[in-house]
C-alpha cells in the first residue's frame, strides 16, 4: 500500500510539473514484479516462504521529455540487477545479414534436410543472398504425449532420423557450402516444449529436474549445475556445426519451478547460466517468447529479443497489429536489446509492409520463403547489397511523439516509426487503421524522437518519389491508403548542398559515406553502384555512380 502511495503522488508530482515517468518491472532476489491497470503492482514468489532476500522490483524514470524517461528507467535498473543496456554488448554476428528461417516455411511437418536445402539453394539460385540460416522447431528426436503441440519431449539428444538421415552435421555442413555463413538451430529454453526424457541426461552426463508438474526432465535451478548442463548442451550444438541459437518459450522460467525455487532465483540462475554457457561454446543467442520480467530483467551478455508476438503469413490482420505492437515495444526493449520483429515472406501480400518495419526495427531482417519461384526479388535488393548485407537504420527506431500516446489501429492516425540513416533522418510512415481508412496528414520536424536543429532541409519520399524543400517549422503532406506504407528522408541543408543517397535502396543513404573535406566541400564515397540523387542551388540532380566511386560536392 505504500508503494501504491508512492507511485501515485510521483504520478501527481509529474503531471504538475509537466513531466513524464515511467515504470519498468523488475525481477531480481526472490520476486518478479508486474504492472497492472491503474499501476497497479503485483508482486509475485513462486514458493511458500518467511523470508524474502533483498528484491529490486520496479525502476521508475522521470523526465520531461518521455523517451528519457523510458531510457532512465532502463540505466537505473542496469546499476541493481544484472540486466545490461544494449549499447554495451556484443552485437550479434547475423545481425547485419539477411536471413532464412524454416519455420512459416516448412513448420514442423514439413521440415527435413531436402527441403531446407531446395529452398535455400532456389533463393541463391535466383540471386537472393541468405547469409544465415536458422533450422527451427521439428528436427527433433521427439515423443509425442497427446495431440496438443506442446505435450513434445526429446526423446533423444538426437535430430528425427527420417528428416535428418545423416543428422544435422550435415545439413549445416551442405549449408555453408552454399554459401550460408551462419546456421542456427531453435530449442527452447527448457530443451523442448515439455522438456525431455532420461536418455538426454545420460548422454549430456549432466545433472536435471524432474518437474512432477510436466512429468519430464528440464534444467536444474542451481546455478553451478544449471551452467554444467547448458555448457554441455550448447556443446553439443556447437560439435554439430551451429553458430547462434534461437531459444523459445523462455516465458515457462516463471512456471517450470514453482514450490522448488523462488520465480527470482529461478530465473537468475537459469538465465545467466545460458547466456554464460553460450558464450564459452562461441554462440549468440535469440531470444524468443521472453518479454517478462525474470527473462529481460537477467540479460547481461543477450543482445537480440523477439518484441512481438508470432509473424502470421498472408493475414491483413496480423499486418496491421503485428507491426503496431512491435512499434511500440521497441520504445522500451531497444534499449535492453536489438528488436527483433520476427520473419516475414516476400509475397505475402502485406510483405512491403513488413519490409520496411523491419529495416527500421534496427534488429535482424530474415525471411521465411517456401517457393524460392515466388519470392519478391525486387523488394529484397531494395533492402539487401549485393554481398548480402541488409540496410538498417543506424539504432532501432522508435515511435514518433505525436502517437505516444494514440492508438494508430482503432484511430484515424499513421503509424511512424522514426530513426538516423548516415546523415540523414528517416521516418517510416504506416496506414493500419482497422477500417481501413485513407488518412492524410501534415508531419513536422518536431515529432522526431531527437532535438532538430534550425535550418533548411531536404525530403524525399522513396515510394512515391516526392522531393522538395523544407525549413524547421514546415509540414510535409502525406496520404496513405490501407495498409500503405511511405519512407520520408530528410536531410540538412548545408552550405547549399544535401545529400539523400541511392535511390535504388529503402534507406538511401546507407550505402554511402559522407566526408566533409577541409575546404567545405563534400566527399560521397558510394559501397555499391546506383542513383545518387543529390541537392544542390536549388535543383535535385540524379546520376548513376558505380561501386566504390567518389564523387565530390563544390
Amino acid at each position: 500500500r505504500d508503494l501504491h502511495r508512492l507511485i501515485r503522488r510521483q504520478r501527481q508530482m509529474c503531471i504538475r510539473d509537466r513531466k513524464y515517468y515511467a515504470l519498468l518491472a523488475l525481477t531480481s532476489g526472490d520476486v518478479t514484479g508486474f504492472i497492472g491497470p491503474s499501476s497497479k503492482l503485483e508482486l509475485f514468489i513462486g514458493q511458500k516462504t518467511n523470508n524474502i532476500d533483498l528484491s529490486w522490483f520496479l525502476s521508475i524514470g522521470i523526465d520531461e521529455d518521455p523517451y528519457i524517461a523510458v531510457e532512465k528507467a532502463v540505466n537505473y535498473a542496469t546499476t541493481k540487477i544484472p540486466l545490461k543496456h544494449r549499447s554495451t554488448k556484443k552485437e550479434p554476428l547475423f545481425l547485419n545479414k539477411l536471413g532464412w528461417c524454416s519455420w512459416n516455411a516448412l513448420l514442423t511437418e514439413d521440415l527435413s534436410r531436402d527441403n531446407i536445402l531446395r529452398i535455400v539453394r532456389g533463393l541463391i539460385e535466383k540471386g537472393i543472398p541468405v547469409r544465415w540460416v536458422i533450422i527451427d522447431d521439428g528436427w527433433q528426436d521427439e515423443a509425442k504425449r497427446a495431440d496438443i503441440w506442446y505435450e513434445r519431449v526429446l526423446r533423444r539428444l538426437s535430430a528425427d532420423k527420417k528428416k535428418f538421415p545423416n543428422g544435422l552435421r550435415e545439413i549445416v555442413m551442405r549449408l555453408k557450402k552454399l554459401g550460408v555463413e551462419m546456421v542456427g538451430l531453435w530449442h527452447t529454453i527448457n530443451v523442448h516444449w515439455s522438456g525431455f526424457e532420461r536418455a538426454v541426461v545420460d548422454a549430456l552426463k549432466v545433472d536435471s529436474y524432474y518437474s512432477t508438474r510436466m512429468k519430464s526432465h528440464i534444467p536444474p535451478a542451481e546455478m553451478s549445475k544449471a551452467v554444467q548442463f547448458y555448457t554441455k548442451f550448447f556443446r553439443w550444438i556447437k560439435e554439430n556445426g551451429f553458430d547462434f541459437v534461437k531459444v523459445d518459450n523462455q516465458w515457462i522460467i516463471h512456471a517450470l519451478y514453482w514450490d522448488k525455487h523462488t520465480v527470482g532465483e529461478a530465473a537468475r540462475n537459469i538465465q545467466l547460466a545460458l547466456q554464460v554457457s553460450a558464450a564459452i561454446n562461441g554462440l549468440d543467442i535469440l531470444n524468443c517468447m521472453s518479454m517478462t520480467p525474470e527473462n529481460y530483467s537477467n540479460y547481461f551478455l543477450s543482445n537480440v529479443l523477439r518484441i512481438s508476438g508470432d509473424y502470421i503469413p498472408l493475414w491483413k490482420g496480423d499486418a496491421r497489429l503485428h507491426t503496431l505492437f512491435s512499434v511500440y515495444n521497441s520504445l522500451l526493449f531497444s534499449h535492453i536489446a536489438y528488436p527483433d520483429y520476427d520473419m516475414w515472406m516476400t509475397y505475402d501480400p502485406y510483405a512491403k509492409v513488413h519490409a520496411v518495419a523491419r529495416i527500421f526495427s534496427g534488429g535482424p531482417i530474415y525471411i521465411t520463403d517456401r517457393h524460392p519461384e515466388r519470392t519478391d526479388v525486387r523488394l529484397i535488393k531494395r533492402i539487401v547489397l549485393p554481398n548480402g548485407e541488409v540496410i538498417r537504420v543506424d539504432e532501432p527506431g522508435l515511435p514518433t511523439r505525436d502517437i505516444l500516446f494514440k492508438d494508430p489501429y482503432n484511430e484515424e492516425a499513421l503509424l511512424k516509426i522514426a530513426s538516423r540513416s548516415r546523415h540523414t533522418y528517416v521516418m517510416a510512415l504506416f496506414n493500419i487503421n482497422r477500417n481501413g481508412k485513407e488518412i492524410e496528414e501534415h508531419i513536422s520536424l518536431d515529432i522526431l524522437p531527437y532535438n532538430v536543429p534550425e535550418g533548411k532541409y531536404a525530403y524525399y519520399k522513396v515510394f512515391s518519389n516526392e522531393k522538395g524543400i523544407i525549413n524547421r517549422n514546415d509540414e510535409i503532406p502525406i496520404r496513405l491508403q490501407e495498409l500503405d506504407t511511405e519512407i520520408l528522408v530528410i536531410s540538412p541543408i548545408i552550405n547549399g548542398t544535401a545529400i539523400i543517397g541511392l535511390t535504388e535502396y529503402l534507406l538511401p543513404a546507407y550505402p554511402l559515406t559522407v566526408m566533409t573535406l577541409d575546404n567545405g566541400r563534400l566527399l560521397i564515397i558510394t559501397r555499391v553502384s546506383g542513383t545518387l540523387l543529390t541537392y544542390k542551388e536549388g535543383k535535385f540532380i540524379s546520376r548513376k555512380v558505380m561501386e566504390g566511386e567518389m564523387t565530390i560536392l563544390e
